[in-house]
């Protein structure tokens, strides 16, 4: 394990893999028999509030041995409890020192990726601490927030897929 080269990737310096270099061994492998996303009857998550760590994830090599990767959601996890969806949006945002997102609910199931800064992120009154790295769930129509900590900015990339049959949303306002 290279330390170093990890420290680096997860600090924004990444060094570039060759074949020759082995993938960089992060902890916690997600493979056959680790817990998956699974809806609950009530559309969330049976395991309560659910945040991965790229710190945590092992690396598999693909395409020939020369693609080291880190999933965070496997493919075809997410399938049965995102069926009939589709991509409902894809973005990058930040929340400044001092501020929150707005409590808010949507028919989506969202993913933010923190990229840079520390924060707090609040789904259906469950609080847990989040950093650079950290891929967080948020299931359909569960009010969710997030305010950055430690006296900085939050940025994080954002993904969501629509539940089938969603209405359009407005993103601009919520009641």
């Amino acid at each position: 394990m290279n330390r170093e080269r990890d420290r680096a990737r997860h600090d924004g310096d990444h060094k570039q893999n060759t074949r020759d270099d082995p993938p960089p061994n992060h902890g916690v492998h997600y493979g056959p028999g680790t817990p998956r996303l699974t809806a609950s009857p009530a559309g969330g998550d049976s395991r309560g509030m659910d945040v991965r760590s790229i710190t945590t994830v092992e690396a598999e090599v693909e395409h020939n041995g020369t693609v080291p990767v880190w999933y965070l959601v496997h493919p075809r996890e997410m399938k049965q409890i995102t069926d009939g969806g589709y991509l409902e949006l894809v973005n990058e945002f930040e929340v400044a020192a001092g501020g929150a997102v707005f409590p808010h609910t949507h028919p989506t199931h969202e993913f933010y990726f923190v990229m840079s800064g520390r924060g707090v992120m609040t789904i259906d009154g469950e609080d847990r601490d989040v950093g650079p790295g950290d891929l967080i769930y948020i299931p359909p129509d569960m009010v969710h927030s997030l305010a950055p900590t430690g006296g900085g900015a939050i940025h994080c990339f954002c993904f969501a897929v629509a539940v089938k049959g969603a209405p359009e949303i407005d993103y601009t306002s919520h009641d």
